[in-house]
């Protein structure tokens, strides 16, 4: 299958153009990006325009912001091209809808590249929990990602943070462990260390709880998804697999697919509008939703203040749940057992801690236009 990739940045770099190009079934057929000579860095053809990348292609592979991938996606679909598709699949809920239908309407093949569900360590740890019903479940993503490194420069990740860069992937691990997601009973964000806690309604009276975060001074990543219940306690906290070679079993279950009539796949564009509903779910001020807000003294317009929202449904037509009651519960009344994870995980977190001098802490990076300007251009993912 020929494939052609759009975008130059660090992300279409280090895992599309290298998995491309070992993947015995694609022929890379090239690159297109705003900046010809980043296109260039990737030792590919450089196509002149990203009309005449569709001329030339089966399928295109976006690696850009999530504001400009919806609309190259759309232009995609449209002249019948198949899709490999980043998360989240759009900037909005009303773009990913939009995606979502021309994408259906022209019967093309889809996937969205959820990356940790193509490693092996996930699989095995999703079979395991398919084997029981589990009624709870938390996890934590903590990286210093937007504090330093390749990805820091990325200005839709500085503006938009934890929840739309690692959250789809958490959710989806959430959702594909516990069942399908219903609402969003509690949203918090912290501004300041970009930190997430969410709080999820899922099928069958489940609830878990996410703690993200792109601004923690810590290296390398903080990784734990846990489900708990009668049967016991699993846990998953390695991410071992390269994302290239869980982009290989993409592309490899991508090509099965779309080999003769499209049948779909779990994580096709569906998916990712399904994601899409929780994370604009997390992320929309109570105000703007017929939600109930958990604090009448919170406000989330204001620019310092936490966001925190309740009841709020993700699936459409599902109704508005009352304001979840919390209760604090401290050690003394903690089983030994528990106690004890916890303060090793508290232990663990410390020793990976590093402090952020002066030298590490973030620049001010300028805030990303949300669609390509005239001249077609955009910030690189």
């Amino acid at each position: 299958m020929r494939i052609g990739l759009v975008g130059a940045g660090p992300w279409a770099s280090g895992t599309h153009a290298p998995a491309l190009q070992a993947h015995p079934g694609v022929e890379l057929a090239g690159v297109w990006a705003r900046r010809p000579e980043a296109a260039r860095q990737l030792g590919l053809p450089v196509f002149a325009s990203y009309p005449a990348l569709l001329e030339a292609v089966d399928t295109v592979a976006l690696a850009v912001p999530p504001a400009v991938q919806a609309p190259l996606a759309i232009a995609a679909a449209q002249a019948g091209k198949h899709l490999i598709l980043e998360k989240p699949i759009a900037g909005s809920l009303a773009e990913a809808q939009e995606l979502t239908e021309v994408v259906q309407a022209a019967g093309v093949g889809s996937i969205v590249l959820l990356t940790r569900r193509f490693a092996t360590e996930t699989r095995g740890f999703l079979d395991a929990a398919a084997q029981h019903r589990w009624p709870a479940g938390t996890a934590m993503w903590l990286s210093g990602a937007a504090l330093g490194g390749p990805y820091a420069a990325s200005p839709w990740r500085q503006e938009q943070g934890s929840l739309f860069d690692v959250g789809p992937h958490v959710l989806d691990l959430l959702d594909a462990a516990l069942g399908t997601i219903t609402d969003v009973a509690l949203a918090r964000h912290d501004r300041p260390s970009d930190t997430w806690q969410v709080t999820l309604d899922h099928v069958d009276g489940a609830r878990s709880t996410a703690t993200l975060s792109l601004r923690t001074p810590i290296q390398p990543t903080a990784f734990q998804l846990a489900l708990h219940g009668s049967e016991g306690y699993l846990e998953l906290n390695r991410r071992e697999t390269p994302a290239t070679e869980c982009y290989a079993v993409m592309l490899d279950e991508f090509l099965a697919a779309v080999d003769g009539e499209w049948s779909g796949h779990p994580c096709d564009i569906r998916r990712g509008l399904h994601l899409q509903r929780a994370i604009g779910s997390s992320a929309t001020p109570t105000a703007e939703r017929a939600c109930t807000p958990t604090s009448p003294n919170t406000s989330p317009s204001s620019s310092d203040a936490p966001l925190i929202t309740a009841g709020c449904p993700v699936n459409p037509g599902a109704e508005a749940t009352k304001p979840t009651t919390l209760t604090t519960r401290t050690t003394e009344s903690m089983p030994t057992s528990a106690w004890i994870a916890a303060s090793a995980l508290s232990a663990q977190l410390r020793a990976r801690s590093w402090a952020c001098s002066a030298e590490t802490a973030a620049p001010t990076w300028p805030v990303a236009a949300n669609a390509p300007s005239t001249n077609g251009s955009w910030p690189e993912v």
